[in-house]
């Protein structure tokens, strides 16, 4: 199977589930019981610094997945710093409760970034993002 193929599938399946998680917090989809999602909300406001802090974060996520789709070399330095700097972002964010289906696709999201990373630094793909 062509590596630039499976590299665009696994960005596309990025925006998707990123859309999803997005669409599921606004719409205030949950499968917690009342008193979590209470105490969910009261760390949101312990730690709203952390998620301030969330919000240039995704912005500059969602422009390196996108030269990143274009092969540019630009995406793929931004991309290898955002994943560097979201380690760090969790020490900002504090304790998490999520239901599992956010669950699941934040891993599954944060694995597919594995697999980018690694067909962009690793894969013969890596000299198309030279040019």
């Amino acid at each position: 199977m062509d590596i630039e193929k499976v590299l665009k599938n696994l960005i596309i399946a990025n925006f998707v589930m990123l859309g999803i998680i997005t669409a599921m917090g606004l719409s205030g989809y949950t499968t917690l019981p009342a008193a979590l999602e209470e105490y969910s909300l009261a760390l949101f406001d312990e730690y709203a610094f952390g998620y301030i802090l969330v919000l240039p974060y995704l912005v500059a996520y969602i422009t390196a997945l996108i030269l990143i789709y274009k092969l540019k070399p630009a995406g793929r330095t931004l991309f290898l710093w955002i994943s560097i700097i979201s380690v760090f972002m969790y020490f900002f964010t504090g304790p998490m409760i999520m239901d599992e289906l956010t669950s699941i696709l934040g891993h599954a999201s944060s694995l597919f970034d594995g697999v980018i990373l690694g067909i962009i630094y690793f894969s013969p793909l890596k000299d198309k993002f030279s040019k």
